[in-house]
């Protein structure tokens, strides 16, 4: 005796190749925003212009999410399986690792320019008039003090402290992204 069984409806009509792709799309989304979720809580208290929050973005080798400026993006991942999280901001490597002592000009005009703008929005002072003495203390403090000296000056990392949550939402929607509910149960 023979059993022969048809299966009908959506199953029967379901491209899986689709799916499988959708669902790892969505998979890879969700642990993406996850990933910038909790960079962006780790960077926001010590960021005083936003730059460095706004630009924690993820990038898949499709889609990536928002940041501030296009310079800013990271690049796509060469394996199409991945998300890569992080941020392309020139700034980013020093918060998670510290300058180090400022060896040279690079940047100097530019970083004396944000600390004016630090001094007067934080301070209240006037870092070219009668408070430019604290002003340039702040600076030299920045550029040569203990804190150069062991390379931790604005040192907040963000990115190691974040793999635990990275991998703890990986692991959960690893669970809820499945096929089985496209299989008509």
């Amino acid at each position: 005796m023979s059993v022969k069984t048809t299966y009908k409806g959506k199953f029967a009509s379901l491209n899986v190749g689709s799916v499988i792709e959708q669902q790892k799309d969505m998979y890879l989304r969700r642990v993406g925003d996850a990933g910038v979720k909790a960079m962006r809580a780790k960077t926001s208290p010590h960021d005083w212009s936003g730059e460095l929050t706004d630009s924690i973005a993820w990038r898949t080798d499709k889609e990536a999410s928002n940041v501030s400026k296009a310079e800013n993006l990271i690049d796509a991942p060469n394996n199409i399986d991945s998300v890569d999280i992080g941020s392309k901001c020139k700034y980013a490597f020093f918060r998670e690792f510290g300058a180090g002592i400022h060896g040279t000009t690079d940047g100097s005009a530019e970083f004396i320019d944000r600390m004016k703008q630090w001094f007067r929005d934080k301070i209240g002072g006037d870092p070219e008039g009668e408070d430019s003495a604290g002003f340039w203390a702040i600076v030299n403090s920045i550029r040569y003090g203990d804190k150069a000296q062991s390379h931790t000056q604005n040192k907040s990392p963000f990115v190691v402290p974040s793999i635990p949550e990275i991998i703890t939402a990986a692991k959960h929607y690893s669970r809820i992204v499945t096929l089985g509910k496209y299989l008509g149960r």
